[in-house]
């Protein structure tokens, strides 16, 4: 029954109380139903949301906080609203932005009582630019206790603490399993594996520190110190614009970029401190110029594409030329960038610097009579005096440059190898989701394609090694093109992996992330064994006579084939090891944070620094243990196994004090 307010109907019983008692009664009695009928709906559930709009799906409460006239309800346990949006329609919000404009999905009915009568739902699609119908979203009524049909509630916690319980078990059983796994191969008797062990846990770490550390800093930027009103920050409001966002990025890549420089020519004379750079320091420029460049491709592929449509360019065709057009632009930055570098180096930076990090190390007073050796056993280790060291000094200000080109090489291939795959996924799929790779796009085509894009990459790399073998190794160029290659190969499987499991465990995020982390790091470990294997059986350990006259074309005049090959495996599995173990880590820390009461008044900073902190913690391992490893060569590492082995097999003559 179509019901009409006092103020609508124009009625005047409430201006003459005491004339129509009757009627100002009849008002207050419809007005009372409205209440008791709208006080029924509890809450309600939202199902069936995909994509990037998972995060809508669960119970939403009701609240006595309101938006645009409506009550809203709040989802439990995360900071999204269902309430009536700018547009006086029904939508999904972020606590910040409720009331706005900005929806994880909307209803497609504008001026609904509740969002039962909201009617279809719709979602933004990035490939169409406009909002489309998600025929899979569903809400239904949350039944308080004592009412009809009633669900006790202890069935919803009950499944959130099995779900819980499942996550736990599942990190748990991956830390136990990796920790022995880890454990095995840091001490495998072979020499070639312990290796590539340690060149994957380093590629894995200071990757992993570099995504933590550049999270941060982008979350603080862009969430807090941007948007926040004056005196907190610039006041340029949630979200920050695109160009604003551009500009800001693409200055922290460019400071990241000129750091590598800098801090190479303050540590030229610490050759311990040049590898920590050309590492740690690549992957953190890598990370920073990721985050920019994913910005400047969103734009440029959903925004400035008009600009180059034409005759020749249909929309669809304009879109995938500025797509392949932001990959040139990022390699013409990169030989900008690297030109500038080698001038800077040899205008202002060709003097060694007056406070070098460390101080160069001074000639030794004089020269140890005896060679030192390693003690036969730890027995006399402890019960003679071991020989004084010799002290060979080292010629002074080794080959920075060397090391900050490698750093520049190789965060130039990670990003051309990240665009390389986001237009690849374009072409695809028509989206382009970044590092937080969440698709709203399912066709069962999908699988053929990733497929066929993974073999043509592929045999491209395989067809470049095999001219670089026939007619010369290429120099820089060419290194960059098979490392570009092989980077893109792994950024196409991440991109693939992510995609196949999109539809797996929607409703435990947390528990998908800690499997998907625990699946491909076995999947590493397991690549690792296998390309050891093979190897074993055709590059000189067991090599077939064609294979070594192949490789016998390659220079060999720093790095053999082999350990540079093998080098660009590790970084590639070391990589897609870290974007999974950071995906985990990023639901723990939400986790955390949203449910501690101290760091849930400031959720920007509290994860930013959370962030810190653990990329901080796993700095002095990796710098004291796992770099040395995994920057020694094989022969030194095989003197090590031999030592190992004799101190094991001298310990069974080892007298217990309680004997002696």
């Amino acid at each position: 029954i179509p019901v009409q307010t006092c103020a609508a109907r124009g009625c005047q019983g409430c201006r003459r109380p005491v004339a129509n008692m009757p009627e100002m009664l009849r008002c207050s009695l419809v007005l009372a139903l409205l209440g008791a009928a709208s006080a029924k709906l509890h809450g309600v559930f939202v199902n069936g949301a995909t994509g990037n709009q998972t995060a809508a799906n669960g119970l939403y409460l009701a609240t006595d906080v309101k938006e645009n006239g409506h009550n809203c309800f709040k989802k439990e346990h995360m900071e999204l609203w269902l309430c009536m949006d700018s547009n006086h329609r029904w939508g999904v919000q972020a606590g910040s932005l409720r009331g706005g404009d900005q929806d994880l999905i909307a209803s497609t009915i504008t001026n609904a009582e509740s969002p039962m009568d909201a009617g279809k739902w719709e979602k933004w699609s990035d490939k169409k630019c406009d909002w489309v119908i998600d025929q899979g979203v569903t809400i239904t009524p949350y039944t308080p206790p004592g009412a009809k049909n009633f669900v006790p509630p202890s069935a919803t916690v009950e499944t959130e603490d099995m779900l819980l319980r499942q996550t736990v078990a599942m990190l748990l059983m991956a830390a136990f399993v990796l920790g022995m796994i880890s454990l095995t191969l840091a001490t495998s008797g072979d020499g070639h594996i312990r290796s590539y062990f340690f060149k994957l846990m380093s590629a894995t770490m200071t990757f992993l520190i570099a995504l933590l550390w550049a999270q941060a800093v982008a979350d603080l930027l862009f969430q807090q110190i941007l948007p926040a009103p004056i005196p907190f920050g610039f006041g340029l409001g949630f979200p920050v614009s695109p160009g604003v966002k551009i500009v800001a990025s693409f200055i922290l890549f460019t400071l990241s970029y000129m750091a590598l420089n800098i801090f190479g020519w303050k540590v030229q004379f610490s050759r311990a401190r040049l590898y920590v750079l050309h590492t740690l320091g690549a992957h953190i420029a890598a990370c920073f110029g990721i985050i920019a460049f994913t910005t400047i491709h969103h734009e440029t592929v959903f925004a400035a594409w008009m600009q180059f449509q034409g005759p020749l360019l249909d929309p669809d065709a304009a879109r995938i030329f500025t797509a392949f057009m932001v990959v040139a632009i990022a390699w013409y930055t990169f030989w900008v960038y690297r030109a500038a570098g080698i001038g800077a180096r040899k205008e202002y930076l060709e003097q060694p610097p007056i406070k070098p990090w460390p101080a160069p190390v001074q000639p030794p007073l004089a020269a140890a009579s005896e060679t030192p050796r390693r003690p036969d056993s730890c027995t006399n280790f402890w019960a003679t005096a071991p020989p004084a060291p010799v002290i060979v000094k080292k010629p002074p200000g080794p080959n920075w440059g060397k090391f900050v080109d490698t750093a520049e090489d190789d965060a130039a291939v990670i990003i051309l190898g990240y665009l390389l795959s986001q237009t690849i996924n374009y072409c695809a799929t028509g989206e382009l989701p970044g590092l937080k790779m969440v698709y709203t796009y399912s066709s069962t085509d999908i699988v053929k394609f990733w497929m066929i894009a993974l073999a043509c990459v592929w045999v491209t790399m395989l067809i470049v090694m095999c001219i670089r073998s026939r007619y010369g190794d290429g120099g820089r160029p060419g290194s960059i093109l098979n490392r570009t290659l092989a980077m893109t190969f792994a950024w196409c499987v991440y991109r693939a992996a992510t995609w196949a499991t999109s539809g797996c465990l929607d409703d435990n995020h947390p528990l998908k992330a800690a499997q998907g982390a625990f699946a491909i790091t076995i999947v590493a470990i397991v690549v690792m064994i296998l390309a050891d294997k093979l190897l074993d059986c055709m590059l000189g350990r067991n090599g077939s006579p064609g294979l070594k006259y192949m490789m016998a074309n390659f220079p060999d005049n720093d790095m053999s084939l082999l350990e540079r090959a093998m080098r660009i495996l590790m970084n590639c599995m070391g990589m897609l090891v870290a974007l999974s173990w950071e995906q985990a880590i990023a639901f723990s820390v939400e986790t955390t944070v949203m449910n501690t009461e101290i760091l849930a008044d400031h959720v920007v900073i509290s994860k930013a620094v959370i962030y810190l902190v653990l990329g901080v913690c796993m700095v002095r391992p990796w710098r004291r243990i796992i770099l040395p490893t995994s920057e020694m060569s094989e022969p030194h590492i095989e003197e090590i196994i031999k030592h190992e082995r004799m101190q094991m097999n001298r310990a069974e003559d080892f007298v217990p004090l309680a004997m002696a």
